[in-house]
This record gives C-alpha cells, structure tokens and sequence, in this order.
C-alpha cells in the first residue's frame, strides 16, 4: 500500500483528493472548524461524505482522518481515496463492515457501526462510524454524510474489565479488594478522558453516572444530573409527553426501558434551556439498565443543512434552482386536481442579458441576474414561488389565481422590469422581459408537458417582438408547432446516439457543353432519419427543429464524416465522383472549430480538398458575412470549392456575391419550378445565369421537375441542373457510380 504525504493540517482537500469543491459552503464550515479547534482537532469529529454505490467511493474526507490512522497526530500520512481508506480497515472487519454499509443502501437507513483501523505500523484504532443519506446537489442525487469518532479508550476500558473480572476469578479475596479498586480508578479514569459523552441509566432510566463531556454537553453540575430522569435531556422546558415528536419519543422509550436505539440528529435540552444537537445511542447494560452515549451533532447538523440548502436553491441568487421548482409545480399541480385550486406558471425570460453579460463583463451579468431576482421576490406574493431556472431564465408559480389575475401579475411584472434601470459602472441598461404564461388546472398535463408549454409560450412573446406577455392555448398552432418541433430534438438526438441517420446522394447533372465534357460526377449529400418501422423520415421533417435548437451543426458533423468516410472506404476515384457537394448550416458557418473539424476529417480519410464543394445558403451567407467569407478563405484556399444555395431569394443577392469567393451559384428553385409557365421567373432565372456567367461563376438550377423545365435551363446556358425529373435521391449504400 503506497500513500502520499499529507499537507499542511490547515490546508483545505485539493488536487486530485475529493470534489470538495462541489459542497463548499458545507465544506468550508469543517474545514474554518478544523482549522480552528483547539489542538488541530475537532473532539475526535471526522466528517466525511461517501457516495452509496457498490464501491463507496469517498467525495469528501476529513484531513483529520490522519489522526485515526496515524500516530503520533500531525505526522505521516493521510487518506487520499476510497481504496487508501478501504485499505485501513483492519482485515477481520473488512467484510462485515462493507456488507453492514451496503445493506443500509435499498432503503436509505442511517448507520452506526463499530470496528476497528489499522494502519501501516501496525497501531490499530476503534472508530464508530454513523452516517444518513442526504440531498447532493451538485450529483442530484444522495449522498452518505457521516462522520467517524475515535472510540480506542471505551475498547481499551472493555479489555481491561475483562482482563481484571478474570484476574479477580483467580486471586484470593484480600487481592481481590485491591483489584477491585485499581478497577474502579481506572473505569472512572478511562470515562472522564473518554472524548465521548457517557451517562448509566438505572432501571427507572435515571442517571447513576455521567462523565465529563456529558455534563459539559448538558450544562448541568453533576450533584443535580443524578437521580434524574433522561428524558429531561430531550424534551423541551415546559413540553409534555405528548408534545413530543415521533423520532423524539421512540427514544424517550428507549431510555426509560434500556431498549437498544441509535439516532443521528436528536436534539438535547441542556440546563439552561439551549438546544444541542446530538448523536445518541443507547445500550442495554443488562437487569434493564442501559449506558448512554452522545457526541456534539451541532456542526453535523449544519453541514446537513448547506447541503440541503445547496440542493434546493441556486448560488447566485439564492433563489429556488430548477429541481425545486418541478417539486413544487407537481404540488401546484395536485391542488388543482384535487382540491380545484387553479395557479398558474410564468416562464420568464430577461432579454437584455447577453447584450449586458457580452459589453460589461460576467460580473455586470451576475449582478444583473441578482437584481433580477430581488425585484422578481419583492413582488411575489408570500404564497408564490420564484425559482431562476438557469441563464437568464426564470420562472413564478403564482398560487390561487384565476386566468385573468395571471395575466394581470405578469403584465404588472413586466411592467415593473420595463421601469427597472441597471446600473453598472458609468452605463445604465433598460431592462425588459418575455413571459410565457400556462394556466394550471384540472385540465392541465404533467409537469413536462407544463413546462414546455410555458417555454414555448416565452419564445413565441419573443419572437413577437419581446417585451411582451404570451399566454398558452391549447389551440395555439404557433405553440403546437415549436412543441412537434421541442419532441424531434430528443429524437435527433438519439438518431444520432444510435445510428438511425441514413446518408443519401442525389446527382447534379451536367447540362452545358463545358460540363458535359468534365469527368466524373457531381452529386449533392442528403440526409433522412430510420422511422424505427423500416421507413424514412424526409429531412424538411426534423430539419427545422435542428435548426431552431441548435442541433444542426452536430447533424452537419455527422454528414461531412460519413461522406468522407463513404469515398474514402468505397475507394471512389475522381474520375468517378468529381464533386460531393455538403449543405452547411449558419451553426457551422458560425463557428469555428467547425473549420478544424473539416480539417481534421480531410487528413484522416485522405482525401484532396478540391473534391470537396460546400453549400452554404444566400441567407445564412448574409447573416454571418464575416464567418462565411472566413471560412471560404481558409477552406478555399486548401482546395474546396463553395456553392452559395437559393440564390435569387433577394435583389441585394448581387451586391453580396462580388464579396463572397463562391465557384458555383444554385438558382433558388421557388424560381427555376414555373419558368415554363411563368415569363416573370423565365427573365430572372436568365439574368441571374448570365450575371453569374459573367462574374466567372457556374450556374446550378434547382427543382428541375420536367423536360421542358431542362429544356429552357439548356437553352439559356445553364451549366447544371438538379431535381426529381434528372434522378431521386439514393442512399449511398445502393448507388452505383
């Protein structure tokens, strides 16, 4: 077993030890405790947080772990992982205690066990480790909080009461008297140095002993503590036996019968009417007496609370997080359907955060999300919830309110942020807000379908300008589709999770005499989604919802790999194919580690750029100007060639092309479809032929659909043309080129 040396005892768990900085406001309180407790030690406290899996594995541990396992304190080594710990255990207590903790899992039970520590030198020690499950916020999931008390001496006392009960059986009566008080000078001896509290109960559960730590606990002399009744330690000045609560009384009856019992978070009265918190175990002693033992819980019970707290609230603002909001909105829920209590949830979005975050920094951005959050508690009635749900987003469930007050509150509510100002440093920002609003009711669907309900409620008030309120209608199409459109993300996800894209090409035929004479052919990239029932699912389909959450650049990733790797492994030659042409989104466009992926793609399947021919919209063009003339520089000037897709869509269209280095212009096909009926359509498609012929670009028509479409393009000049009429899109496992 190899360990690393420990650092300083003051110093905090970093590096590679624990994720302690996942829990720092619980952490840090034991580590400003242990730092500042006298002697380096928190009487004989280790706390420690476990994750309950079948390995245990240690988040958190205590620096004063050391103490436990090596002497003498402050020197040597100290735990770094679970195995380091596993490894202490001393080897005839391994198994029983990994099963005993185990066993508690199924049914989140807390803990108490004793066994023993060994470490390297050999010096063994007696723990008692006492645990419960508590919320983790950071793994959204429980966590084991406990802690491990050094409890050698009362083992040490043990041996020696059975060693000296022996030597008694084995010496006359006179040696006897002698043994008999070196017995009782050292039980006294060995209890008052004991760091735990311990007391003897009686029959009747009144105290006949109790030790110095137990006294200092209570704050009561001892003269006055025996002959009294236990139960006083646990119950409140002025209570009665009914005002007890449940965990309370079991233990009230454990002292007064010598019943075994063990409770993490009890609470103890002491002498001046101060609650403590305490762990307490109570152990039968035989002829109904019992022995007591307790230890100060206070510190236990406080890192149980940040934790709780961090479980349940977000750090910036102090508001409720998310994950508190679902469980309070699936209460708001149940009251409207049991009780017919009608709420309502508004989903609020702040639409000038970016603006501020990006021009003023992450600071101006946090402060504006906490002024934020104390405007939105300031108004909220004492009955509402205000969660902030992430980003700038936040949400209100406003409880008993019909459908008309709702609209009011968010109407006053945005009204409120319309007259807020933010300051920040020499600038001041106009703040305004978009709420989606969902009435609950009886009618209402689960929390899921609630909240993305009232997203899409808030996106459509944003798209209608912002700063505005928008209520959900069943029967509001807008809202129907962006939820058809919120279900295909989850599904294009898993599409491409699990293989269920197929990769289909459709030819672009060559129809001018100079492209005919090339060889090779020229085909479009295409991509379609397995149904799961052996159909496809057509790419207008799922598209557009890629698009609108951000899903197309990862879909525009997994086009430009597999194309690649369908010409590299098929070992397709340029006098086979001349051109795979791959449609790229404003997402890829926009970014750029899209670039290095291309990159990286081109060098991994060996293929030459100029091979390569990338589609990029005339919008999408437009929009990121900058980014496309970027990548059309960089890529271009490895050798891929660039078609600027839908042309036509607007006059301006001219303006932009003298800027942007494409080799070929597809003529939007919303033209190129009626120019065998329609004489308007005829004159642009031609004039945007013979513009582009003249600034040395070729010319692509799309929605060839009839011979006398493809007629017309070859009598203009068009270079090539593209549509059903030419040849359907194939899946690439079936064409043969």
């Amino acid at each position: 077993m190899s360990h690393e040396d420990a650092p300083d005892d003051r110093a905090g768990v970093t590096g590679d030890l624990f994720r302690a900085a996942d829990l720092q406001p619980g952490i840090a309180r034991v580590h400003q405790m242990e730092s500042h407790s006298e002697g380096g030690a928190l009487t004989g406290l280790v706390p420690y947080l476990a994750v309950p899996d079948d390995a245990l594995t240690r988040l958190y541990v205590s620096p004063l772990f050391k103490s436990l396992v090596t002497r003498p304190v402050g020197q040597g080594r100290f735990i770094k992982d679970h195995d380091r710990w596993r490894s202490h255990l001393h080897p005839d207590d391994r198994e029983s205690v990994l099963q005993s903790l185990l066993a508690t899992r199924a049914n989140r039970e807390p803990f108490s066990l004793e066994y023993r520590l060994k470490d390297g030198d050999g010096t063994v020690r007696w723990v008692r480790d006492m645990g419960v499950y508590v919320e983790d916020p950071q793994r959204e999931d429980l966590v084991i909080q406990g802690v491990m008390v050094d409890i050698t001496r009362e083992h040490e006392l043990e041996e020696r009461l059975e060693s000296l009960e022996s030597a008694v059986d084995t010496t006359s009566k006179d040696d006897a008297r002698g043994v008999v008080g070196q017995l009782t000078r050292q039980m006294h001896d060995t209890l008052e140095r004991a760091e735990t509290g311990i007391y003897r109960l009686d029959n009747q559960g009144c105290v006949t002993y109790i030790n110095r730590v137990a006294l200092k606990l209570t704050g009561y002399e001892r003269a006055a503590v025996l002959g009294m009744s236990a139960t006083r330690f646990h119950q409140a000045p002025g209570d009665t036996p009914d005002d007890l609560d449940e965990l309370t009384r079991e233990l009230v009856q454990a002292l007064t019968t010598g019943k075994r019992h063990h409770i993490m978070d009890a609470t103890l009265w002491r002498a001046d009417g101060r609650p403590v918190a305490v762990h307490c175990r109570v152990e039968p002693a035989g002829d109904g007496e019992s022995v007591v033992t307790i230890q100060d819980a206070t510190e236990h019970r406080s890192l149980a609370t940040q934790l709780e707290y961090q479980a349940t609230h977000d750090p910036l603002t102090g508001l409720f997080n998310r994950r508190e909001l679902l469980i309070r909105l699936e209460q708001a829920l149940h009251r409207a359907r049991s009780r017919d209590m009608e709420a309502g949830l508004l989903y609020i979005d702040v639409d000038q955060f970016r603006v501020i975050n990006d021009t003023s920094g992450h600071a101006a951005g946090d402060e504006l999300l906490r002024q934020v959050s104390g405007l939105m508690t300031a108004y909220a009635r004492p009955s509402d919830v205000v969660a902030r749900l992430g980003g700038d987003e936040f949400a209100m469930i406003l409880n008993n309110c019909t459908t008309s007050e709702l609209l009011e509150h968010a109407e006053t509510l945005r009204d409120r942020f319309a007259e807020f100002g933010f300051r920040w440093e020499d600038k001041t920002y106009t703040i305004s807000t978009s709420i989606g609003i969902v009435p609950l009711n009886r009618e209402s669907g689960n929390v899921i379908s609630v909240m993305s309900a009232a997203d899409t409620a808030c996106n459509t008030a944003k798209e209608r300008g912002r700063n505005r309120v928008h209520m959900f209608k069943q029967d509001d199409t807008s809202l129907i589709r962006r939820q058809g459109e919120m279900r295909w993300v989850a599904r294009i996800h898993q599409a491409v999770r699990e293989g269920q894209l197929a990769l289909f090409a459709q030819p672009i035929e060559p129809v001018g005499e100079e492209a005919r004479a090339e060889p090779g052919k020229h085909l479009e990239m295409l991509i379609k989604m397995h149904d799961g029932q052996g159909g496809l699912i057509a790419p207008g389909v799922f598209l557009p919802a890629a698009e609108r959450y951000n899903l197309s650049a990862t879909i525009d990733r997994w086009v430009v790999q597999h194309s690649f790797a369908w010409i590299s492994d098929e070992g397709i030659g340029p006098e086979q194919l001349a051109l795979c042409a791959i449609n790229l989104s404003g997402h890829s466009v926009g970014d750029p580690t899209f670039l290095e992926y291309v990159v990286a793609q081109l060098k991994r399947h060996a293929l030459p750029a100029d091979r390569i021919c990338f589609e990029i919209t005339e919008t999408v063009a437009i929009a990121n100007l900058t980014q496309a003339r970027e990548m059309m520089s960089t890529l271009g000037g490895m050798g891929c060639r660039f078609a600027l897709d839908d042309f036509g869509s607007g006059m301006s269209s001219f303006g932009y092309l003298r800027t942007l280095p494409v080799d070929f212009l597809k003529i939007d096909g919303l033209f190129v479809k009626d120019i065998a009926h329609d004489p308007t359509d005829l004159a642009l498609v031609r004039s945007i032929n013979d513009i582009a012929h003249v600034m040395g670009k070729r010319t692509i028509a799309e929605f060839v659909e009839s011979r006398e479409i493809l007629d017309l393009l070859k009598d203009m000049g068009v270079d090539y043309a593209q549509g059903h009429f030419l040849a359907e899109p194939v899946a690439v496992a079936d064409l043969r080129i």
